[in-house]
């Protein structure tokens, strides 16, 4: 499996712990609307309590590579916080030698600063949690469309749980955490949770969580965008953990389902405009 070293611009010195989340406070961030973001439709959203998890987030300072890890995290997070595991949120170094450990990757792996993309962190899902995770591929050229929005909001309404996404011509990672599906794309908006942030104490200070949260979105940390912002000059994995469907070992690799050329006429089958392909997704 490839592994590939970052182009990350960051900003800003440590942190602190990272800062718990409810479901019911997601609604509190400014709307799409007050970010500039003209959406309008069905909201979908993560369900239950989730952490934010970013560069420097438990003083171990990883900014320029460490994106999808931190995305790993926050969706860690929210498995334990949900009881769909027990496992505490396992740090970088844990996560690098649980790879290590399975034989499919590099021995000094192991504190190094490569980055590493939605299908290998997905893959700890599979080998530490034994949960399954399904990969909704973006390929080069297409971008966001309807059948991806409509499969994210089933996701968010019947799973909860964080998306990550991972991007090849971008190099970044970021996690998604909503929707907001309209009658297009461009009337839709993603709820995005961007890890490259380093907290230089500006919002730490604030113990108001709405006011925080707030904050953070007006930065653009935490906050509505356009689908546009997952360029089509890159493609895209998107990794939806599935929590209550356990990992068969006999699988290698997840279901890669790649957008079929028709449009979506119904979404009582959340997956019914993807197919899947034999060749996987890619290390995005």
């Amino acid at each position: 499996v490839g592994v590939q070293r970052s182009h990350h611009v960051s900003h800003g010195m440590m942190t602190t712990l990272p800062f718990r989340v409810l479901d019911s406070e997601w609604m509190t961030i400014p709307s799409a609307s007050e970010h500039g973001v003209a959406a309008s439709g069905v909201v979908a959203h993560v369900q239950g309590p989730v952490e934010y998890w970013h560069y420097g987030v438990d003083g171990f300072m990883d900014r320029g590579w460490g994106c999808g890890y931190r995305t790993f995290q926050t969706i860690a997070s929210w498995l334990k916080l949900t009881g769909r595991s027990e496992k505490s949120v396992p740090s970088i170094r844990e996560m690098q030698g649980a790879l290590a450990a399975s034989g499919q990757y590099p021995s000094n792996l192991v504190g190094s600063t490569e980055w590493l993309g939605s299908m290998d962190l997905g893959s700890i899902l599979q080998t530490e949690y034994n949960i399954q995770f399904r990969v909704l591929h973006l390929p080069r050229g297409q971008g966001v469309t309807m059948d991806t929005l409509k499969a994210l909001k089933v996701h968010f309404k019947t799973v909860g749980a964080p998306v990550m996404c991972g991007g090849t011509r971008d190099h970044i990672s970021r996690g998604i955490l909503g929707v907001s599906v309209g009658s297009t794309v461009e009337s839709s908006a993603l709820l995005v949770m961007d890890p490259h942030y380093v907290d230089r104490g500006e919002y730490a200070k604030d113990s108001n969580l709405r006011s925080r949260l707030s904050r953070l979105g007006d930065a653009g940390w935490i906050r509505w965008h356009q689908p546009s912002l997952l360029v089509k000059d890159s493609d895209y994995n998107l990794c939806c953990p599935l929590p209550d469907e356990p990992y068969a070992p006999t699988t290698t690799l997840a279901p890669c389902l790649v957008q079929k050329s028709r449009q979506l006429q119904t979404t009582t089958d959340v997956f019914a405009g993807f197919e899947v392909v034999e060749s996987g997704c890619g290390n995005a």
